[in-house]
C-alpha cells in the first residue's frame, strides 16, 4: 500500500480486504487523497465497509468528519463528488461512496 492514506485514515483489514477482492485498493487512495484535499480541515477521515440497507451490497465508505456548517458542507460534498467522478471510473461508483457527518 502506499504512503498516501494518513494514520487517522488506515484502512482496517475488513475494509483492505475487500478493497484487494475488488481492486479497489488504488482507488480509495484516491478517493481519500480527494476527500482530504476538499475538506482539509476535517477533524477526520473515516474509511470503513457498510452494507446497503436495501440492496445488501457492501461498499466502501470514505467519511469526512466535519465542523463546516450545513451550507458550507453541502457545498464541498458537491465539489469533492465531482471531483471523484473525474478521477474515479463509474463502474466502481456502487463500491466506494462518499458521506460527511458532524463530530459527536
Amino acid at each position: 500500500m502506499s504512503n498516501t492514506i494518513q494514520a487517522d485514515e488506515a484502512l482496517s483489514a475488513e475494509v483492505l480486504a475487500f478493497a484487494q477482492a475488488h481492486n479497489l485498493v488504488d482507488f480509495v487512495e484516491r478517493a481519500v487523497k480527494t476527500t482530504r484535499e476538499v475538506f482539509p480541515d476535517a477533524e477526520r477521515i473515516e474509511i470503513s465497509l457498510k452494507r446497503d440497507p436495501e440492496f445488501k451490497d457492501q461498499y466502501i465508505d470514505v467519511n469526512a468528519v466535519v465542523n463546516d456548517g450545513p451550507d458550507s458542507e453541502a457545498e464541498r460534498y458537491s465539489d469533492c463528488s465531482g471531483k471523484w467522478a473525474s478521477i474515479l471510473p463509474p463502474e466502481i461508483g456502487e463500491q466506494i461512496h462518499l458521506s460527511t457527518s458532524w463530530p459527536s
